[in-house]
C-alpha cells in the first residue's frame, strides 16, 4: 500500500483526479495519460481497483481508465479537494512528499527547462491557488535542500526547480530510480550524465 500511497499522492499532484459517488461515502480514481506504457504501468499498479477495460479517447488520443468506487479512496478525495470540488494542496503533504512522490508528479505533469540545454525542470500546477504553488516550491527546498521557484505561464503560477550548479542533477538522482523508462523522454541529459 506504501506505492500505492506515493504514486497516489504523485498523481493527483498531476493529471489523475477522484469523483464522489452519490452520497459521497466512497470516490473513484480517474487516470488519464498520453503515454501508453506509463498508462498501463499505472493501471497495473492499481489494477486492483478497476474494473472497466482501459480505453483510448478517440477525439483527444489519451488513454482513459477509471476505477470502480471505493471507501479507500474517500480519504484521498478529502486531502486532495476542497467543498467545492476544486483541487488543493493537502495540508498534510509534507508527510507524503516522498521521492518516489514527485516522481510520479513529474511524469504527469513535469517538463525540462530548456530541452538539452538546461538540467532545471518545471512543473505544471494550473489547477492550484498561487499561494498553494508557493508554498509547495518552499516544501520541495525544505525537505529536499534544493532551489526552486515559481513563474507565471499566462495567470497560472508553476514551480521550476533551478539547473544552476549541481542542483537540479541531484534532484534528479532522487527521482531517477522511480521513472518509468517509458517517461525517461522527460529527463534532462545532464542527470543522466552525472
Amino acid at each position: 500500500m506504501k506505492l500505492q500511497k506515493d504514486i497516489l499522492t504523485g498523481i493527483l499532484l498531476g493529471d489523475a483526479s477522484l469523483s464522489w459517488n452519490r452520497d459521497k461515502t466512497k470516490a473513484r480514481l480517474h487516470l488519464r495519460q498520453k503515454n501508453k506504457p506509463y498508462f498501463d504501468h499505472l493501471c497495473e499498479i492499481f489494477g486492483d481497483y478497476i474494473t472497466a477495460k482501459p480505453h483510448q479517447n478517440k477525439q483527444t488520443g489519451v488513454w482513459e481508465c477509471d476505477t470502480r468506487f471505493f471507501g479507500e479512496f474517500r480519504f484521498w478525495k478529502h486531502q486532495f479537494y476542497d467543498h467545492n470540488n476544486k483541487k488543493k494542496i493537502p495540508r498534510l503533504i509534507h508527510r507524503w512528499l516522498t521521492p518516489r512522490a514527485i516522481a510520479y508528479w513529474y511524469m504527469d505533469d513535469g517538463s525540462q527547462k530548456w530541452k538539452g540545454r538546461s538540467s532545471g525542470v518545471r512543473f505544471c500546477t494550473d489547477c492550484f491557488t498561487h499561494q498553494q504553488v508557493k508554498n509547495l516550491a518552499l516544501l520541495l527546498t525544505s525537505l529536499y535542500g534544493v532551489q526552486t521557484g515559481t513563474f507565471f505561464q499566462r495567470e497560472t503560477l508553476r514551480i521550476y526547480v533551478s539547473g544552476r550548479g549541481k542542483n537540479a542533477v541531484d534532484f534528479g538522482k532522487l527521482l531517477l530510480p522511480f521513472i518509468h523508462p517509458a517517461m525517461m523522454y522527460k529527463i534532462p541529459d545532464q542527470w543522466l550524465l552525472n
